[in-house]
């Protein structure tokens, strides 16, 4: 599983783009990016993934995927920079579904062998 930290740092300019709101994550969702200025999330206490351009302390983003938090009272509120004031958030897309992962066979073998049940 990956872990948040590990997320955050995907930077969308590794050949792809935001594509107005056409292009898809490979999941079982199809998770697609929605525009900022069209449509800002309904849901809060929800994480998503962002792209945000802009000068935050000593760096500047450009076109940078980061994990973001949105309140309808508050705004956007990035994970890695939450003192960021106002971020420039062109698209976001919910987070992907986590991966289904199958539990190995040694694994309840050794549950059963070390609770007594064997």
């Amino acid at each position: 599983m990956m872990s948040r930290s590990q997320m955050r740092r995907i930077n969308i300019q590794q050949g792809r783009e935001p594509n107005d709101g056409l292009e898809t994550m490979t999941d079982d969702r199809s998770a697609q990016w929605i525009r900022a200025d069209e449509r800002l999330p309904e849901t809060d206490d929800q994480d998503y993934l962002v792209v945000v351009s802009g000068k935050i302390e000593n760096v500047t983003l450009l076109n940078a995927i980061e994990l973001a938090y949105y309140s309808k009272s508050d705004g956007w509120i990035l994970e890695m920079w939450p003192m960021a004031k106002d971020p420039k958030i062109s698209h976001w897309m919910p987070l992907p579904a986590l991966p289904s992962v199958e539990e190995p066979q040694w694994k309840d073998a050794m549950m059963r062998t070390f609770l007594g049940n064997e």
